[in-house]
């Protein structure tokens, strides 16, 4: 199953070679992008350069990351650069540092979006909102009814550092942290909302 990284080639370190082979092309497929976009546009105002962002860069950054994110070190670093440097290129904002830039233009980065995109699909899986069952994906926890939430997920910990870093297990924890009534909510943009109030500075968070 691709989902649980069995598709994933391995070294001989145990390392998924082949993600941080995609990690690199991706990254300098947007960091091309990012050249030539600035390159033939003169306006650097907040609202135009973040939209432009979200509409070319952004989706070659995190299109299927559910899938072949890791969250390796030096793969985070390599992806947070594109957006570290395009921020840097926003009017007034060049002599504040990467999280500052963050705050003031009300994004989040790389890292937290991806911390994001994990647990909507989660939420999505136990809400039907996709075909994959959660028996399928998840050890589902027995319900007691005394701790957590009714979508408790057990957290089974493999021997090989790639199967902890798979989709199934890395958000495990985060996931089964979030307050019943944030993960039941039957509203996508509801959770979404709701996700982000309790995940708060998680957000935001980044790899120096």
């Amino acid at each position: 199953n691709f989902w649980e990284g069995g598709s994933v080639p391995l070294t001989t370190a145990g390392l998924p070679d082949t993600n941080h082979k995609h990690i690199a092309a991706t990254v300098h497929k947007a960091a091309g992008l990012t050249q030539n976009l600035l390159k033939s546009t003169v306006c650097r105002s907040p609202d135009f350069l973040m939209a432009l962002f979200s509409s070319h860069v952004r989706p070659i950054i995190e299109y299927c990351s559910c899938v072949w994110y890791t969250g390796y070190l030096g793969d985070l670093r390599l992806l947070e650069s594109v957006q570290r440097r395009w921020t840097k290129r926003v009017s007034g904002l060049s002599t504040l540092d990467y999280q500052s830039r963050l705050r003031a233009l009300n994004q989040y980065s790389v890292q937290g979006r991806f911390l994001r995109a994990d647990l909507i699909q989660y939420w999505k899986i136990f809400h039907a909102q996709c075909t994959i069952e959660p028996t399928a994906m998840f050890t589902l926890a027995p319900r007691t009814g005394t701790r957590g939430h009714r979508f408790k997920i057990c957290h089974v910990r493999a021997q090989t550092d790639l199967r902890n870093r798979s989709f199934s297990a890395r958000c495990v924890e985060t996931w089964n942290s979030l307050p019943d009534r944030v993960v039941a909510v039957n509203d996508l943009n509801a959770f979404k909302t709701m996700l982000a109030d309790s995940l708060g500075e998680a957000l935001y968070a980044y790899i120096h």
